[in-house]
């Protein structure tokens, strides 16, 4: 007999989301429209809940609080300015790490095939400017880093990140509905990704990420060592390919509950093992 898996539904622990929201004018990857379609549905899935979420600017502040109020949200807002953000430095590094490709010694490729640092070449920092990816680069690596803040004053079993436009994988993956999802006692519960780092797909989507309040620390910390090892190496690096990297240094941390329906097309036991509702009992990844 294999060992016992010790999985709790969300029902048996406390959660408290965290998310935010910066406009950033010149982002080739996503309009203004696609926040302002995405977010309300967003906060639709967490109706009722507990929610911490980062943000500057009076205008976006009352809108989160109007939209909150409508769901029966009990809303923390928390000011931040994008240059505030704790990822800010890193972000600058990484920034120059994917200059340093040097793409553009050839042409633009037709077709990017999912590869993260050929992504964030030709469209971050050649389409939206060194300024822009810099910016938005501040905030994809600083989910780890607010988590891990808002568990050291939450009193909840759980903080989960949510992007504003996580609704944007409703009925796109197995499992999405996460407020469904059971999660494995001490371990950071997460999506599969379709994306690739070097030609590798990588396990981790990073648009949620459930982990226990005291296990926030320990993930921002081992998150950090691995981008600061990233900044020798020429490669558009984020946060995904980061997270993958400590995926791959600590997988016991860390418990896949879905995947892109892409990637279990023709695979059907992948596609048993990840069916959607209820998944307490999911196996392990």
């Amino acid at each position: 007999m294999g060992p016992r898996r010790e999985l709790v539904s969300v029902s048996a622990e406390t959660h408290r989301y965290v998310s935010g929201y910066w406009s950033i004018s010149g982002n080739q990857k996503r309009s203004g429209e696609h926040y302002n379609a995405l977010l309300p549905r967003s906060l639709d899935l967490i109706r009722g809940q507990s929610l911490v979420f980062f943000t500057s600017g009076e205008a976006v502040s009352e809108w989160v609080s109007d939209l909150c109020a409508a769901r029966s949200i009990q809303l923390q807002l928390k000011e931040r300015q994008i240059e505030q953000l704790p990822a800010w430095r890193m972000a600058e590094h990484l920034v120059e790490c994917c200059r340093r490709m040097q793409l553009d010694a050839w042409s633009r490729p037709d077709r990017f095939d999912g590869e993260k640092g050929m992504i964030h070449y030709w469209r971050d920092l050649k389409g939206s400017g060194a300024e822009t990816f810099h910016r938005m680069h501040a905030i994809w690596l600083s989910k780890t880093d607010l988590a891990a803040e808002c568990a050291q004053e939450a009193t909840e079993d759980r903080l989960v990140w949510i992007d504003a436009t996580v609704s944007r994988f409703n009925s796109r993956r197995s499992n999405w509905r996460f407020w469904l999802t059971a999660n494995r006692v001490g371990r950071l519960s997460h999506y599969g990704s379709q994306m690739r780092r070097l030609g590798r797909q990588l396990p981790l989507n990073a648009s949620y990420l459930s982990a226990p309040r005291t296990l926030w620390p320990q993930v921002r910390d081992l998150f950090t060592a691995v981008a600061e090892a990233a900044y020798a190496m020429p490669y558009g690096n984020d946060a995904e390919t980061l997270f993958s990297e400590c995926v791959q240094r600590h997988p016991e941390w860390f418990h896949c509950i879905g995947m892109p329906y892409s990637r279990l097309k023709g695979r059907s036991a992948l596609k048993a093992r990840f069916q959607d509702g209820w998944s307490g009992v999911l196996n392990s990844r």
